[in-house]
């Protein structure tokens, strides 16, 4: 009758059950699921191709914050030409009115030019990033997604060429009738300002209505990503128990036949 005293082998800790422990202590100490490309193909994949999108999302959050900045200076600068447009108008309303001679008219002259070179200093010398504000001949695109087609484009503005058309730089309120010819001047200058004005904070609205919708995506990629290629730790440290577990049976398994076949082995002795 043959004795099969190799029979206990089957008993051993199998290589799977190695492996198993080995990847699960892998997945606990870098925290991530997918630690090579053997450990999911397709996920790897999906994880490489969102990783691309968030970092996308990033600097297009990025580039709206920069272009809401540039609209802050845009808006400040107008601010200040507005201010300057509306004492201009005082000084015409007072150049105006009868009760003034001549040489009051020419001190309030002497201002409003002042007021009127301040005016154009600032819309020529108006920039962001080196880029004029309000002497540009082009439109301005700002990338505000991750893809080439998530542009926002903006219009030409050269506001200082219309308050030029329109005879800014031109008023005389050292007389009477030069005055009362500035006001309606005066007018369309501050409307022109406050159109630029308007739309400069409609662009800045918009822009940071895409910032949050950037980070609310971003933020929703994240997570996702995270479902994918991080570990679930308590599922992994449960399989790393039961696989040690496993290890511990098979070699107490082991030893206990080794035993008993050396319990045979020297019955035939």
């Amino acid at each position: 009758m043959p004795i099969n005293i190799n029979g206990s082998s089957s008993y051993a800790p199998s290589a799977s059950t190695r492996d198993s422990v080995s990847t699960g202590f892998e997945r606990v100490s870098s925290g991530q699921r997918i630690n090579n490309a053997s450990d999911d193909a397709a996920g790897v994949a999906i994880v490489s191709r969102i990783s691309t999108e968030i970092e996308g999302l990033s600097v297009a959050s990025r580039n709206a914050a920069d272009a809401i900045s540039l609209t802050q200076v845009a808006d400040g600068a107008l601010s200040s030409v507005s201010d300057n447009i509306a004492r201009i108008r005082e000084l015409a309303l007072s150049a105006a009115n009868g009760t003034l001679n001549d040489q009051d008219r020419q001190a309030l002259a002497a201002e409003a030019e002042q007021l009127t070179e301040e005016n154009s200093q600032i819309l020529e010398g108006s920039s962001f990033n080196g880029a004029s504000l309000f002497d540009n001949q082009n439109e301005r695109s700002f990338q505000v997604g991750p893809n080439a087609e998530d542009t926002l484009t903006t219009p030409a503005n050269d506001l200082a060429s219309a308050l030029e058309a329109l005879g800014l730089e031109d008023i005389d309120i050292s007389t009477q009738e030069g005055a009362s010819n500035a006001l309606s001047v005066l007018d369309e200058a501050e409307q022109a300002v406050s159109s630029q004005a308007s739309k400069f904070g409609a662009l800045s609205n918009r822009l940071e209505s895409s910032i949050d919708n950037i980070e609310r995506t971003r933020i929703n990629e994240t997570e996702a990503r995270s479902r994918i290629e991080d570990a679930d730790l308590a599922e992994e440290l449960a399989n790393i128990s039961a696989g040690l577990v496993r290890e511990q049976v098979g070699i107490a398994v082991q030893a206990q036949a080794n035993t008993s076949e050396s319990a045979v082995l020297k019955l035939l002795q």
